[in-house]
Order: structure tokens, then C-alpha cells, then sequence
């Protein structure tokens, strides 16, 4: 049998051979159970000394350019995902493959990212050894019909696909972090710098795995951009422009800095964020700094996410209509016969308000908040299509139960048992005045808002009832008089 790195099978001839050994490898190295196994690379129980000669002026500039190659990445492909499993119906096509036909995507996978050719050598830094996720039978599922895959791609999929990244994605491992010694509280900066990286690049070994799963299945050569010779405002390969061959930074050149530009509008497009350090020498700490990203045209009044809550492919799509209809509190979509979408406009200030903090708590989080949450949003969308005709019962059930899961059948099952997520405390000026300011921004209401100002005047607790028989309220320290000086109808 033909041999590869490290007196492995080779994965380009013989890539089941090849799997099944990286895989043992795999397991052995992250069983808790057996003494820690040495970090390939020799890092883990350093001094300072060798992190200080790691990260030399070249390694830092590549892992400064690779972070922020991670973020776009990062971006690009959650926003391909969205599509993929909101429109084209990803899961279900994934799941009919069969485990055969999903293994051989699997190996063109491999093969691709293994290849010594191929982003600067990853293959051969023995990154595959370190990531359990990508074991063939973690990847097929216990029920071997590559539910796995399908479940790591979902955990690429971005809180708000509006808003780039300004950290890289770490899929976190405590095995991985054991062997090369991370510590988050690390008061060294070359070290945790060194570390950074080296998870960073972990998690995108594994996002480039899902890309040419994907575009295997697709039958299309993905484009890929390195950290070698790229635009620094748009990120296209050097090799993609015109004529091969890009502009640099003279600035930059000068201190051995290579910052490239397609042409002069790329580079008077970076310029606002490049300013701040042309033509400077790059120090260690700059790679634990946000990466810089075009500015986001996010509405104001899309929440954060708790650590740890994924939101769905189809809630990403929600708020990705709401930031085209910024003036709209909530899109109903009927998919067929066809794809027919249905705008929500609240016609007060105070029935937006709340609506739009029972919103945010339905969209942020998991737990008793967001099924309280989710049911006053689903009590008001209720009322708001019986009203208007637009779709049915079982339209609007389906389309939350896609974007919120198990949240929404809980409320369901809730409901059927005659109980009603309910909040025990009432809403908070503060939150109040929060999305207030959001409907001020989006320029709602314009006349009603035009003398409010936040936090000013007196507070009463008023409460508002939701659904065609109004068994849904919700109750909220709102301005007195603000409430009285609207003129819009209930």
C-alpha cells in the first residue's frame, strides 16, 4: 500500500484505508482516559521564549491575514447555508443520499483539503488527528445516515447573517485545548496569541471539510481564498485579477508588510479602516483584536444571542426580511404554490414596543423567557392574520415551528394542556425605553416620537392583551405621556 505523511495510507490512492487509520489515531488521542498524548507541534509546557520566536514578524502578519480570511469565510458561508436549508431544502436531499453516495463526498473532501498543494500546506500539520467531529462515524450518526454532518454544518450558521464576524468561529474542543496547553485567562500574549491561532485553524480545517462536502455534491470547485496574496479591501486571490498581479502599499512594503490591492478604488475602499495601521509594525496582541469588517446595516432592534442558543437556518431568514423591511415587525411567508410573503406592521408605538420585547426574548434564548416570549408573538401574529386573510392556522404554525423548534412546541404542548408560558415580572422601563429608541431609529412613528425622550417622565404599568380572545397579556412600565399623547389608533 502507497504511504503519505507520516506513514499513513495515502488518502489520494487509498482514501478509506486512509480514513479508518487517521480516525483510531483520532480517537486514541482524544480519549480522556489514556495520559495526554505530546502536541504535535511541540507548544504545549513551552517557555515564553519559544512563543516569542513563533510569532516573528511573517508568522504574525499570516495569522493576522488568516483570522480575518476566517471571518469572511465564516460569513460567506452561514449566508450560504441560509439559502441552502431555507430554499433548497438541504436536510432532506442530504438524508436521501444514503451513507455510500455521503461517504464518497466525504473522501473528495479529504482529498482536496489533504492535497500538499492546497492552503499553504494544511495537510500536512496533521490537523485531522485533532478533530474528532470529523470521524466517519461521528460524521454518518448513530443511525448512519450522515445526521452528524448535518448537525456540525448547523453549528456554522451565524447569529445574524447581516453582521460579519469580528472574531473567527471556534469550535470548541477540551480535548484539542488539553494537548496544546490553552488557557482563556493566559496572561501571556505571544502564547495565547500562538494558541488562538492554533484553534482558529482547527475550526477552519473543519469548515473547509463542509465546503467541499458541499460543493462535491454540488460538483463545483469552490473558490478558496489563502492567506498568500490577496486584496486587502475585497479578499480576491491575486491570481483572479485582470492581470495577475496586484498594487501594494508602499508604506506597508517599506517595514516588510505585504498588503495588496486589485486596484486604486479597492485600496481607497480599505483605506478608512487601513489608516489605522499603515505602515506600522504588527505586534502580537493585534491578532487577539476584532477583525475588521464593512459596517453592518443590521437593524437596531435584532438582539444578541445567549452563549450557547444556535438560531435556525429559517429564523436567520426572518430577521434577514425583517433588515429588507425595516419598518415591519414580523414576515409571514406562504410557500406554496408559491412563495408569497406577508408584512406585519403594528399601528402604535405601544403595541410595538412590546411586541418587539417578546420578540427579542423569543429570538435570543431558550427557556420559560422565550416560550413567553414566543407565545405572545404567536398570539399577536393570530390575531393579525385572521384578521387580514392571509394565510392559515397551519401555515403560520409550520413557518414558527421551523424558525423556533423545540421552543414552539413547547408553547404548543403548553397550550394543549391548558397552561400559558406567562412572564411572572413585568417589563422594565428600561427595556421600554431601549426599543423606544430602536422605533425612533427606524423612523416608526415619527409624529408620536418626535418630542420622546428616553428615560424622561413618569412610568405607569400598562398592560396589553394578545390573540383573537385576548388570554395573552403582557404587562410594562411604559411613558405616561407618551401613551396619552399618541394618536394612532389601538
Amino acid at each position: 500500500m502507497e504511504q503519505g505523511s507520516a506513514g499513513l495510507p495515502d488518502v489520494q490512492t487509498h482514501p478509506m484505508d486512509w480514513i479508518r487509520e487517521t480516525d483510531l489515531i483520532t480517537k486514541r488521542r482524544n480519549d480522556p482516559s489514556l495520559p495526554l498524548e505530546p502536541d504535535r507541534r511541540g507548544s504545549r509546557g513551552q517557555p515564553e521564549s519559544f512563543f516569542e520566536f513563533v510569532l516573528n514578524p511573517a508568522a504574525l502578519q499570516e495569522t493576522v491575514a488568516l483570522r480575518r480570511i476566517s471571518c469572511v469565510d465564516h460569513y460567506r458561508f452561514s449566508c450560504l447555508l441560509e439559502v441552502m436549508l431555507v430554499e433548497q431544502d438541504f436536510e432532506s436531499k442530504w438524508i436521501t443520499l444514503g451513507s455510500e453516495e455521503q461517504t464518497r463526498h466525504f473522501i473528495a473532501a479529504f482529498q482536496r483539503l489533504e492535497h500538499p498543494a492546497n492552503f499553504g500546506g494544511m495537510g500536512s500539520m496533521g490537523l485531522k488527528m485533532d478533530i474528532p467531529e470529523l470521524g466517519l462515524d461521528e460524521l454518518l450518526g448513530p443511525s448512519r445516515d450522515g445526521k452528524g454532518f448535518f448537525d456540525l454544518l448547523k453549528l456554522f450558521l451565524l447569529p445574524n447573517n447581516q453582521e460579519p464576524p469580528k472574531q473567527p468561529f471556534v469550535l470548541q474542543n477540551a480535548g484539542f485545548d488539553a494537548l496544546i496547553g490553552w488557557k482563556p485567562d493566559d496572561t501571556s500574549v505571544n502564547r495565547k496569541t500562538y494558541h488562538v491561532q492554533r484553534r482558529s485553524e482547527r475550526t477552519r480545517y473543519i469548515l473547509l471539510f463542509l465546503r467541499f462536502v458541499i460543493a462535491s455534491l454540488e460538483g463545483r470547485d469552490p473558490r478558496i481564498v489563502t492567506h498568500n496574496n490577496f486584496c486587502d479591501a475585497c479578499l480576491k486571490p491575486e491570481d483572479e485579477t485582470n492581470n495577475g498581479e496586484m498594487s501594494v502599499c508602499s508604506q506597508c512594503s517599506a517595514i516588510g508588510r505585504h498588503v495588496r490591492y486589485c486596484d486604486r478604488k479597492c485600496q481607497q475602499d480599505a483605506w478608512k479602516i487601513h489608516k489605522r495601521s499603515c505602515g506600522k509594525p504588527l505586534e502580537a496582541g493585534t491578532a487577539l483584536q476584532d477583525v475588521p469588517s464593512r459596517e453592518t446595516s443590521s437593524r437596531p432592534d435584532i438582539p444578541s444571542i445567549v452563549k450557547g442558543y444556535h438560531r435556525s437556518a429559517h429564523l436567520l431568514r426572518q430577521i434577514s426580511r425583517l433588515n429588507v423591511n425595516r419598518e415591519v415587525d414580523y414576515v409571514v411567508a406562504a410557500l406554496a404554490p408559491a412563495h408569497v410573503e406577508y408584512l406585519m406592521y403594528l399601528r402604535n408605538p405601544h403595541s410595538a414596543a412590546s411586541f418587539m420585547v417578546m420578540r427579542e426574548y423569543a429570538m435570543s434564548s431558550v427557556g420559560p423567557r422565550a416560550e413567553a416570549g414566543l407565545l405572545y408573538v404567536y398570539r399577536s401574529l393570530q390575531t393579525w392574520i385572521s384578521t387580514h386573510g392571509v394565510v392559515t392556522e397551519e401555515v403560520l404554525r409550520n413557518q414558527l415551528r421551523r424558525e423556533y423548534g423545540a421552543t414552539f412546541d413547547n408553547v404548543l404542548v403548553a397550550l394543549e394542556r391548558g397552561e400559558r408560558p406567562m412572564l411572572e415580572e413585568t417589563v422594565s422601563r428600561e427595556e421600554i425605553d431601549k426599543v423606544l429608541g430602536h422605533l425612533k431609529t427606524l423612523g416608526r412613528f415619527k409624529e408620536q416620537l418626535k418630542n420622546y425622550v428616553s428615560g424622561a417622565g413618569e412610568s405607569w404599568i400598562m398592560i396589553l392583551r394578545a390573540g383573537p380572545n385576548k388570554d395573552v397579556c403582557v404587562s410594562f412600565h411604559y411613558p405616561f405621556d407618551l401613551y396619552f399623547s399618541a394618536s394612532a389608533p389601538s
